[in-house]
C-alpha cells in the first residue's frame, strides 16, 4: 500500500519555488503530483512523491536549505484537525502527546515520539521524527522541513518558555551548519 500525506504539508511550496526562480508546475508534474491538489489541504499525495519533490526542488533551485525555507512558510495549521486538538490541549506536554498519538491522521508514514528524558540533553525532553518508507529514498529536505515545522510549532505553542537545546539531524547536513544554526537559533 502506498503511504500518503495530506497536501497541506506543501503549503507555501509553489511560492517558494517561484521565488527561487524555478517552475513549480514542472517539478510537481515530474513527481506525478497534480498541481490542483495543493489547493486542497485534505487531498492525499504519496509520501514518496513529496520526498522526491523536495529533493528535486532543492536541486533545481540550487537551494540546499529548501526544506527549512519551506518550513518558514508554514505554521501549525498544516496539521488540520490535529492542529486544533494540539492548540486546545491544557499544556504543551499534552499537545505533544496528542501529536504523538494522532500524527497518523496527517500521514501514517510519519512517526512522532516524545521521549521524556533526553539521552542528548540532561533535563530535556527529546522529540523524534521518523518517516517510514520501504526502500527509503534520500529524505534530507523533507526531514529538514519536519524538524523546522516542529520547531516553529513549539515556538507557537510554548512561546518564550520554549528553549531549544540541540538538534540532531538523521542525515549529513544538506546546507551549511551556519544555516542550521541560524534557523534553529
Amino acid at each position: 500500500m502506498t503511504a500518503m500525506v495530506r497536501a497541506s504539508g506543501l503549503q507555501g511550496y509553489q511560492s517558494l519555488v517561484r521565488g527561487l526562480g524555478a517552475d513549480p508546475l514542472k517539478l510537481l508534474q515530474r513527481q506525478r503530483i497534480a498541481p490542483e491538489s495543493l489547493n486542497d489541504d485534505e487531498a492525499l499525495i504519496p509520501v514518496r512523491s513529496v520526498v522526491n519533490l523536495l529533493e528535486a526542488s532543492a536541486a533545481a533551485t540550487q537551494c540546499p536549505d529548501f526544506g527549512l525555507r519551506l518550513a518558514q512558510k508554514q505554521d501549525i495549521s498544516l496539521l488540520g484537525p490535529l492542529a486544533i486538538a494540539m492548540q486546545n490541549s491544557r499544556t504543551v506536554a499534552d499537545a505533544l502527546h496528542v501529536a504523538s498519538l494522532h500524527l497518523f491522521v496527517h500521514s501514517p508514514a510519519l512517526v512522532f515520539t516524545v521521549i521524556p528524558k533526553s539521552s542528548l540533553v540532561p533535563g530535556g525532553v527529546e522529540l523524534r521524527i521518523e518517516i517510514l518508507l520501504s526502500r527509503q529514498p534520500v529524505q534530507r529536505q523533507v526531514m529538514d522541513q519536519c524538524l523546522g515545522d516542529t520547531h516553529n510549532m513549539l515556538r507557537f505553542l510554548a512561546g518564550d518558555r520554549y528553549v531549544l537545546k540541540a538538534v540532531a539531524l538523521p542525515h549529513a547536513p544538506a546546507a551549511s551548519l551556519k544555516t542550521y544554526t541560524s534557523f534553529f537559533n
